[in-house]
């Protein structure tokens, strides 16, 4: 009886989008092999190095950590050393919502929804400006990481790895109750400054996309983390999880020789 191939090890670079979305990928298939959240492509490839921010306020371990991956510009390493057991890498944009907080020198931290909570962000306002999601100095900043990134993953042999996941936030719930605004963003307006981050990407990266049409998703309004236009009802993320599945088919397995 022939054995079931080894499961996909998949690398999440995003969100809880792509995270939520790996738990409904074909059971067996898949297995998380590591998971860097709420950084942002900028602050990836230039960290803060911040240490004088006073005290977080936080209880969660794995926000503390993702904040001080981001400062710090752990993905870099952390692929690194992943890099010979990707058999996907799942990457996704979300986090890069609420912008940048710019330091000055060429220092960046994302302005993540844990920056925020944990009171750094307001300490930070004296002394740094905020960079929005589509404003043409976000984007300039963006788009020269993005090719940084190009760089990162055609050095390790990544770039026929990844997988892009990008759907579009969710309108209204499966019920037809309109989703909630996320820091009072519509789901429209965040669907239309994502596009040209989402094209650009695919265009430099050369990956695959798993989208979405925006009047097909839906939200969750009991879903786990919240009622918000990116948690998603179980039939999406089962739509998305197939496409995945399908994308991730075609990509050549860690360690496997170049045809």
């Amino acid at each position: 009886m022939p054995m079931a191939p080894a499961p996909l090890r998949t690398f999440i670079y995003g969100s809880c989008v792509s995270r939520d979305t790996f738990e409904f990928l074909r059971p067996g298939g898949y297995a998380l092999l590591d998971y860097v959240a709420r950084t942002s492509l900028v602050s990836a490839f230039a960290p803060s190095g911040l240490a004088d921010v006073g005290t977080v306020e936080t209880t969660s371990s794995f926000q503390r950590r993702m904040l001080e991956s981001d400062w710090r510009g752990g993905l870099v390493p952390l692929l690194e050393s992943r890099a010979d057991q990707v058999d996907v890498l799942l990457w996704d944009l979300c986090d890069e919502r609420l912008g940048l907080r710019d330091l000055g020198e060429g220092r960046y931290l994302t302005r993540s929804v844990d920056l925020i909570s944990t009171g750094v962000d307001g300490r930070l306002k004296d002394r740094s400006v905020v960079l929005e999601l589509g404003d043409p100095a976000h984007r300039a900043v963006w788009d020269d990481a993005l090719g940084r990134w190009r760089e990162l993953l055609g050095g390790l042999g990544l770039l026929d790895r990844v997988v892009l996941l990008a759907p579009p936030w969710a309108v209204e719930a499966g019920d037809g109750t309109p989703s909630p605004t996320s820091f009072g963003r519509t789901a429209q307006e965040a669907n239309a400054l994502f596009a040209g981050y989402v094209d650009a990407a695919a265009e430099v990266i050369g990956c695959p996309v798993v989208t979405g049409d925006e009047g097909a998703v839906r939200s969750d309004p009991g879903h786990q983390w919240g009622f918000a236009p990116f948690h998603y009802a179980a039939e999406t993320y089962v739509g998305l999880a197939g496409a995945i599945d399908d994308a991730a088919s075609g990509l050549p397995r860690a360690g496997a020789p170049a045809l």
